[in-house]
């Protein structure tokens, strides 16, 4: 792994932070994002609440710039979102539709939810998945016509897989990779420029091997970890 370099503040958001990033990219650019061949969905936010999406492009992905779209804007409960707001975007592309799995806390209506568009600019919520607001991240088999998801809750990581982004979601199982134990968060899958499942299957989180589930915070350390399913 290269050195890490801060590529977003919360500044041009008009925030205190900007989190959360999902991207995608395309080798001459996507023509309805203006040709930009890098597109960042990132949260923003101040402190923990009013979290919203919004867009970041890039030609190089390294350096971004702010588009001022938001791609949260015309999801329910989220242009003016109270307690945690709308958040944690997983984007993929798939046969000219952009996807896009998030969360929605502090409506009324809370859980995990999936949207798509046809620009990539301007989502538009299909379905809730199920109620709980740990975020997964999301890849598509091009093999199996399968949507895999992963995502991390309070006793463990979730792996499961459904037939279409907007579920229902299948076989998530509670599933703990060695070493990690239930101390590991924020799993992510290592997938191709558009969000697509790659041989030799790798995923990513946060945690401490050995972790104790009930003492201390599992954040301190990013490992790397195979996994399949079938």
């Amino acid at each position: 792994w290269s050195a890490p370099v801060q590529v977003l503040t919360g500044a041009p958001f008009g925030a205190q932070h900007a989190c959360d990033p999902s991207v995608i990219y395309r080798a001459g650019g996507w023509p309805t994002a203006g040709g930009w061949p890098w597109l960042m969905a990132v949260n923003f936010a101040n402190g923990d609440t009013g979290n919203r999406v919004a867009l970041a492009v890039s030609m190089d992905g390294v350096t971004w710039t702010p588009t001022g779209v938001q791609l949260s804007y015309a999801l329910p409960g989220c242009q003016a979102p109270t307690g945690y707001g709308c958040g944690q975007f997983s984007m993929v592309h798939v046969a000219g539709r952009f996807y896009a799995t998030f969360v929605r806390s502090g409506s009324g209506d809370d859980g995990t939810f999936a949207a798509s568009s046809a620009d990539g600019l301007t989502y538009y919520q299909d379905a809730k998945i199920d109620a709980l607001t740990s975020a997964p991240d999301v890849m598509y088999d091009p093999v199996t016509g399968w949507w895999l998801f992963v995502r991390s809750t309070a006793t463990g990581v979730d792996l499961g897989h459904a037939p279409s982004a907007a579920g229902p979601v299948y076989a998530l199982d509670y599933w703990v990779p060695p070493p990690w134990a239930c101390g590991a968060t924020q799993p992510g899958f290592y997938r191709s420029a558009e969000g697509h499942r790659l041989g030799g299957d790798v995923l990513t989180m946060l945690g401490l091997p050995g972790f104790d589930c009930q003492h201390g915070d599992p954040r301190t350390d990013l490992e790397a970890g195979y996994w399949g399913v079938p």
